[in-house]
C-alpha cells in the first residue's frame, strides 16, 4: 500500500541549525498542494515513503511537479522556471559530484580530515605531471563556465535570483577543491614544488558563498592543509580555531566554528575546548 501523504524537509542546519519537516496528505486525486517560506536559494527534499526528491527552491518560486508514486525518483519531472532552474542543476551535480555510485568514491585522509574524490579525477591525479593537471582541470572548469554561458544566453529568466553566484561559486571550489588534493595527497608522487598551494591564497574565502556545498567542503580542506603544513606547535583545535580568525568571516566562519567543534568533541576534556567553546557560544 502506498503512503497517503508526502514529507516536506527543509533543511537549513548550516545557515540557522532548523530542520523543518512538515507532512501534508495526499487528496483522493493523490495529489498535494502546499505553501512554504525560504530566506535563501536552497535544495529541499520531498521524501515519500521511503524515497527522496531532492529540489532547489528560492523565494518566490512557484513549482509543479508530475511524480510517479510507483517511481517516485526517477519519473518525477518539474515545470515551470523552476523546472528549467532543477534540470541545469541536476546535469551539472550528475557531471561534478564526488562519485555517482558508490563503488566510485575514493577517500584520502590528509592530517585530521577526509577528501573525496572520484575514480576519474583520481586516475588524472596519478597519471598527470603538473602542468598537465594543471591544463585539464583548468580545460574542465572553462568548458562548465561555457556551459553555464549558454544557459544564460537560453533561459535568461531562471538567472534573475541566485541560481548564476550558486553555480560560479560551485564550478570555482570544486576545481579549487581538486586542486589542493593533487597538491597534498599527490604531492611526493608528483615532487610538486612546496610552494604549489600558494595559489590557493587568491581563492577568495567570501562568506557570499556560505550556501554552496562545494564551497564549505573546500574551505575546511584548505584550513586543514595549512594546519598540516604549520609547525604544529598546537593542537588541531587551538590551530585550526585560529587560522579560522584570522581568513574567515561573517557567516563562513559561524558555520566552520560550529562543524569544527562538532569535529573534535571527543576533545572536549581539553581545557582550550571548553574555553574556545564557550567563547563561540
Amino acid at each position: 500500500n502506498l503512503a497517503h501523504h508526502i514529507l516536506l524537509r527543509i533543511d537549513e542546519r548550516d545557515y540557522s541549525g532548523n530542520l523543518a519537516q512538515i507532512e501534508y496528505p495526499l487528496d483522493g486525486n493523490e495529489s498535494f498542494e502546499f505553501s512554504f517560506q525560504v530566506e535563501r536559494f536552497q535544495k529541499i527534499k520531498l521524501v515519500y515513503t521511503r524515497n527522496e526528491l531532492e529540489i532547489f527552491v528560492e523565494p518566490g518560486d512557484t513549482i509543479f511537479i508530475d511524480i510517479d508514486p510507483m517511481n517516485f525518483v526517477f519519473n518525477s519531472s518539474l515545470r515551470g522556471n523552476n523546472g528549467i532552474k532543477n534540470n541545469i542543476l541536476q546535469f551539472y551535480y550528475e557531471n561534478n559530484q564526488c562519485a555517482k555510485r558508490r563503488s566510485d568514491r575514493l577517500q584520502f585522509k590528509y592530517g585530521n580530515l577526509w577528501y573525496h574524490s572520484n575514480t576519474i579525477i583520481d586516475r588524472w591525479m596519478r597519471s598527470m605531471e603538473e602542468q598537465a593537471f594543471l591544463l585539464k582541470m583548468g580545460d574542465r572548469k572553462n568548458q562548465w563556465f561555457q556551459y553555464l554561458i549558454e544557459k544564460q544566453l537560453d533561459h535568461p529568466e531562471v538567472f534573475q535570483g541566485d541560481l548564476l553566484a550558486y553555480l560560479e561559486s560551485e564550478i570555482n571550489y570544486n576545481w579549487a577543491y581538486f586542486m589542493l588534493i593533487y597538491g597534498t595527497t599527490y604531492s611526493a608522487r608528483h615532487s610538486l614544488p612546496e610552494n604549489y598551494l600558494d595559489f590557493l591564497k587568491d581563492v577568495s574565502l567570501s562568506d557570499a558563498y556560505v550556501h554552496c556545498p562545494s564551497f564549505r567542503r573546500y574551505v575546511f580542506a584548505y584550513l586543514n592543509a595549512l594546519y598540516e603544513q604549520s609547525d604544529k606547535s598546537v593542537s588541531y583545535l587551538i590551530g585550526m580555531h585560529a587560522l579560522a580568525s584570522q581568513l574567515l568571516e561573517g557567516e563562513i566562519k559561524a558555520w566552520f566554528l560550529s562543524e569544527l567543534f562538532l569535529k573534535t568533541l571527543k576533545n572536549r576534556d581539553d581545557p582550550s575546548f571548553i574555553d574556545l567553546y564557550y567563547d563561540f557560544i
